[in-house]
């Protein structure tokens, strides 16, 4: 896999919050690459500012956080610097997607499975009815659920948390995008639906061609779908490498702490 140049280059990115009153700093002097169509595990406890990264990337921080300072390049862009949601639209479902962590959160319970997988086809594909409602119902199938056309009526409450995580991921790659965020994917889900889902994006992104960026507290996960893994502490990235080079041969404090947790490695 080539590293000569990355598809995406976050630079010194600082992010601040305001809360009650107080300016806190979430993400602090990061740096990071993400390369074309490798999978990148993002790693860390629990308030690390995985998340809070992960929104800054769709620009969909929540009202009281903004980027302070730093570049995030993608595609000779500093989209770091876009203030208009029009700007984040040409970027947002159609160049990088994001499949969240809870999908029944993720899901508005008052529109049908199709409708939701429509909308960012209608958006940036501008597809229209019938066309519309096809290539829908074609991405459901492709993300692994039969009988797309009866489930494409349904409303989220209708579906298991496993069809859900689905759905969320076929309407995250309707428009074919070039990077997939995955936010804690498998977290609300059993070891054996968290194993297909794993698996459905091992297949998604050899046939999309997804650079994927995937975002965990499981290491376990992690080491059965990253090519690479950042370890992430307080806002900031405190070791990356090869997973066998973060897993056998951790430099950082941190890191040898997390991995002391696992039962076995």
């Amino acid at each position: 896999m080539s590293r000569s140049e990355p598809l995406l280059c976050i630079e010194d990115l600082v992010i601040k919050f305001k809360v009650r009153g107080q300016t806190i700093e979430v993400i602090r002097g990061l740096s990071l690459k993400l390369y074309r169509g490798e999978s990148l595990a993002i790693v860390g406890e629990s308030g690390a500012g995985k998340s809070v990264l992960a929104k800054a990337l769709i620009g969909a921080l929540d009202k009281n956080g903004w980027i302070d300072s730093g570049r995030i390049i993608y595609e000779g862009m500093d989209i770091a610097k876009f203030q208009a949601e029009d700007d984040w639209l040409k970027i947002r479902g159609r160049e990088i997607a994001m499949v969240f962590q809870e999908p029944m959160t993720a899901l508005n319970p008052l529109k049908t499975i199709g409708n939701q997988v429509e909308e960012a086809i209608v958006l940036h594909e501008g597809y229209r009815g019938r066309d519309a409602r096809e290539r829908a119902i074609k991405v459901l199938e492709n993300a692994g659920i039969e009988d797309a056309r009866k489930l494409y009526k349904k409303y989220p409450h209708e579906l298991s948390g496993g069809m859900r995580q689905r759905v969320v991921i076929a309407a995250a790659l309707a428009c074919r995008p070039k990077i997939l965020i995955c936010d804690e994917p498998t977290t609300a889900l059993d070891v054996t639906i968290q194993a297909q889902i794993l698996k459905l994006l091992n297949r998604l992104q050899e046939e999309y061609k997804l650079t994927i960026l995937f975002i965990s507290h499981d290491l376990g996960v992690v080491a059965k779908v990253a090519d690479r893994v950042a370890v992430m502490y307080c806002g900031k990235i405190v070791e990356a490498g090869s997973v066998k080079e973060i897993f056998y041969n951790p430099r950082d404090p941190y890191t040898i702490s997390l991995l002391s947790k696992l039962p076995y490695i």
